[in-house]
């Protein structure tokens, strides 16, 4: 049996982009947790 098209997982684009979107989240909750971190040390001080 030959594969079809639409039964791969992801086409490239789509990989990229969902690739560049957990890159940004990622990104996005560390800024939060080491400004808020920051935040808890200043606090402290």
């Amino acid at each position: 049996f030959a594969p079809r098209e639409n039964e791969k997982p992801f086409t490239e684009p789509e990989r990229a982009q969902r690739w560049r979107l957990s890159l940004a989240s990622l990104l996005f909750i560390t800024v939060l947790l080491s400004d808020h971190l920051w935040f808890c040390t200043e606090a402290k001080l």
